[in-house]
């Protein structure tokens, strides 16, 4: 199961970086939790939540639903991003046009993507009060950004990403991103609706970033990182700030 606020994003986020990993599996007949998590406990988190908003009965309905739907999502999402074809590409000779290739066709798939989402998207809105709500407002408009910063150039930034050892920088430093730059961080946007104190937030979450990735070899992918952390701040009152 995929993540509240950032469901699309980690979805998309694959096409750069096809090995990390989005999210904590919960066993959900486990104690829970002493923090709730959206980003870390996802699964938690929404079934919390459809029960919270909808009653027992209905909210393990609604929350099964949801489950049927991720499913469908994957299956929707690996019809259309082939990873095997990824990889193979990868292994061959003239790995920078290879990569364009496929991303460029990645990129024109927009609307197929787009429609994967928001049917699983729509599946999550019964289970959202009205503050969660207005967060999955945000995350479409805020995948909006996203598709485009990655497509930039026919998919550019993410080729540029991918050769230039950014998936394998992540892995490497995968743990010190979620310790110090997403779970202390991540809880402040869990209210609508962005503030200028948030933003500062963002922008510490943006530093955390990009100083962990800069401790790789090669700086391109924290370059990349910040590039795509300030574009997708733009359009918002932390643009600025």
């Amino acid at each position: 199961m995929a993540n509240k606020q950032l469901i699309i994003l980690t979805v998309l986020a694959v096409m750069a970086c096809s090995e990390c990993k989005a999210a904590k599996r919960f066993d959900l007949n486990q104690a829970a939790p002493k923090k709730d998590h959206g980003f870390l406990y996802p699964d938690l988190y929404i079934k919390n939540h459809c029960i919270k908003n909808l009653g027992n009965t209905m909210g393990i309905t609604a929350y099964n639903n949801i489950e049927k739907e991720s499913e469908k999502l994957k299956t929707c999402l690996n019809g259309h991003l082939n990873v095997t074809k990824l990889q193979g590409k990868m292994s061959q000779g003239d790995l920078r046009n290879n990569l364009k290739t496929i991303f460029s066709a990645y990129c024109q798939k927009k609307g197929d993507l787009t429609k994967c989402v928001e049917n699983f998207s729509n599946e999550l809105t019964p289970c959202l009060d009205a503050n969660d709500r207005a967060l999955q407002k945000d995350a479409i408009r805020m995948t909006g950004k996203l598709y485009e910063f990655l497509c930039l150039n026919d998919g550019n930034q993410i080729v540029e990403f991918i050769i230039n050892g950014g998936p394998e920088c992540v892995q490497q430093h995968y743990k010190a991103i979620v310790d110090k730059c997403i779970e202390p961080h991540f809880i402040e946007f869990d209210r609508s609706p962005l503030t200028v104190e948030k933003c500062k937030n963002l922008n510490n979450m943006e530093k955390c970033f990009v100083n962990e990735l800069n401790a790789c070899p090669n700086k391109k992918a924290a370059n990349i990182v910040q590039d795509l952390f300030r574009y997708m701040k733009k359009d918002t009152i932390c643009r600025d700030k």
